[in-house]
């Protein structure tokens, strides 16, 4: 019976996770696309994208003061998802009808995906494992109306006459797919043996958050990834257990028939 309600406390954890994740990318898209100067789109307003049936097309381009980005629609069909894709572009460079690049932010298992557009705000309505979800985007930096690729606004005022937000370019480092057992984790604080930090802390620049890891046992806390958490999974990172123990395996939490061992930089890892 302990196991059973054990699964129930996991499952409604990880539904809470998937929540959390989206949530916090419409977040991130929201204080990045309110910097937005001119926004323009390559599909039809205020209705499904349903076509073509499984290919991926670009849907949006957003245009700052140092960079382009490109958002593209993968539409579902079948055996493939549907998938919201999102990257930075260089200035000089119009986004590509196809794309030849992986994206910064991707979100899987989208589908009835629609853009709507009115008085300088952006709606994405669509749903995500069966699950309708709506984003809104003010843009107060746009002058000149939206831009269409067939049809165009009339030239209106901003929606705030005389306002302006402007921002300073900071580069966010970090995918949301990056894994520590792939190799891909960013580290943004290191903590030596010592319990001193080696260069320079930098993980609030991780673009999808950070997470701690279990190495030296040290009274401020580990060494700390960008990236989203995976720890106690098999090749990540051990979940601490806490500070204040003796520095052995025993620092560190694994699933369950996993057991963590330190790896050649001393950090606990589940195998």
């Amino acid at each position: 019976m302990n196991k059973i309600y054990i699964y129930i406390i996991i499952f409604f954890l990880a539904i809470g996770c998937v929540k959390k994740d989206l949530n916090e990318i419409n977040y991130l898209l929201l204080k990045d696309w309110i910097y937005a100067k001119e926004v323009k789109t390559f599909s039809p307003l205020n209705q499904i994208l349903d076509r073509p049936p499984g290919g991926e097309i670009l849907i949006m381009q957003l245009k700052f003061v140092s960079k382009i980005e490109c958002v593209y629609y993968t539409v579902p069909f079948k055996s493939i998802p549907g998938k919201l894709i999102i990257f930075e572009n260089q200035l000089s460079e119009n986004c590509a009808e196809v794309r030849n690049n992986n994206g910064l932010t991707e979100v899987t298992d989208v589908s009835k995906f629609k853009i709507s557009f009115e008085n300088f705000k952006l709606n994405l309505s669509f749903n995500y494992k069966k699950q309708q979800y709506t984003w809104d985007f003010p843009f107060y930096n746009i002058k000149n109306g939206f831009i269409h690729e067939k049809f165009k606004s009339k030239k209106t005022l901003s929606l705030l006459s005389g306002l302006e937000f402007i921002n300073t370019p900071k580069k966010y480092i970090g995918r949301l797919s990056d894994r520590f057992s792939l190799g891909q984790a960013l580290r943004c604080h290191h903590v030596n043996q010592k319990c001193e930090t080696i260069g320079e802390y930098r993980c609030d620049e991780c673009r999808f958050g950070w997470y701690e890891i279990a190495d030296f046992n040290c009274p401020q806390g580990g060494s700390k990834f960008c990236g989203q958490n995976h720890c106690g999974e098999k090749n990540e990172p051990a979940c601490p257990r806490g500070y204040k123990i003796f520095e052995n395996e025993d620092t560190g939490i694994c699933q369950s028939e996993l057991i963590p061992v330190y790896n050649q930089e001393h950090i606990l890892v589940c195998q």
